[in-house]
């Protein structure tokens, strides 16, 4: 089982990621600003899916982040989705 952190989770590809991750039975901490839109995978992956909600001009928030590796161990890959 592997663990990911996604950025952008809840939209275009970064839910795409996280819907095939979570399918293949794998972890992921999803952030993003918007993640009521991932309430429909936290009932379906439930324990599997760690959402975090991420602004990274919060410094706080981004140090929230760094915590989940208590919970889900270290993160095996990362994407980093970018609005162009």
């Amino acid at each position: 089982m592997k663990t990911w952190f996604v950025t952008g989770a809840p939209r275009g590809l970064g839910h795409a990621w996280i819907e095939g991750a979570l399918e293949r039975g794998d972890r992921v901490v999803a952030s993003g600003r918007e993640i009521d839109l991932l309430d429909e995978f936290a009932a379906r992956f439930g324990d599997r899916l760690l959402r975090i909600r991420l602004d990274i001009t919060d410094r706080d928030a981004v140090f929230a982040v760094l915590y989940t590796k208590a919970r889900f161990g270290p993160f095996c890959g990362i994407l980093r989705r970018q609005k162009t």
